[in-house]
């Protein structure tokens, strides 16, 4: 198998009907995950089972951006942001996911962004706060410190977008990833007997 880091930015698309899930518990060990995790990872799900949810991490990914999670889901509130991940076959998959407090652990449901506008603000503050951590880590902070520079660097650039706090960058995607999702899944035609990118149209 390539080096992982040889593919990346070749994209593995998710398709607009697929949803697919992951449980974990509190420190984020994989507990549980359906077939189409497996098969958009490229991780047998024997693989999964028991692995942290980490595994599939993006180097493009800012670890702010995970921080705000933790902080958020460790508070007892529910979390949706839009992420890039890495496959075990080194391709990148892009998701919009939502994760819930359950039980002991956490329910994270993704699906593929589709409501451009947003999902392309968050690549662009994900590509400008990854220059902060770097920075950061260069000056000897640890890990945990580089996340919060490049939290701090998010929260001032949503602030900037208009958005003065990242619940409400959270409230606005939610809605409008779902309702473009709805809209496009209605105009998609039923047609068992196609195969390839025929059947994706």
């Amino acid at each position: 198998m390539l080096d992982r880091k040889t593919r990346i930015g070749q994209e593995r698309r998710v398709g607009v009907d697929e949803l697919f899930f992951s449980c974990t518990d509190r420190k984020g060990v994989i507990t549980a995950a359906n077939s189409v995790f497996a098969r958009l990872s490229a991780f047998p799900r024997n693989e999964l089972m028991g692995a942290p949810h980490n595994l599939i991490r993006n180097p493009l990914m800012p670890g702010g951006a995970f921080k705000l999670m933790w902080d958020t889901l460790l508070g007892g509130k529910p979390f949706a942001a839009y992420v890039k991940n890495l496959a075990k076959d080194g391709f990148d998959y892009q998701v919009f996911a939502t994760v819930t407090p359950m039980g002991s652990g956490f329910l994270s449901v993704r699906s593929s962004p589709r409501f451009e506008p947003l999902w392309n603000a968050a690549l662009s503050l994900y590509g400008q706060a990854l220059p902060i951590e770097l920075e950061a880590k260069t000056e000897g902070a640890n890990r945990s410190q580089t996340a919060t520079a490049g939290l701090v660097g998010l929260a001032g650039m949503l602030a900037d977008a208009g958005f003065p706090s990242y619940d409400e960058f959270m409230y606005t995607s939610l809605p409008a990833e779902t309702q473009t999702r709805v809209s496009l899944s209605a105009r998609r035609t039923y047609r068992p007997e196609a195969h390839g990118d025929i059947a994706d149209t």
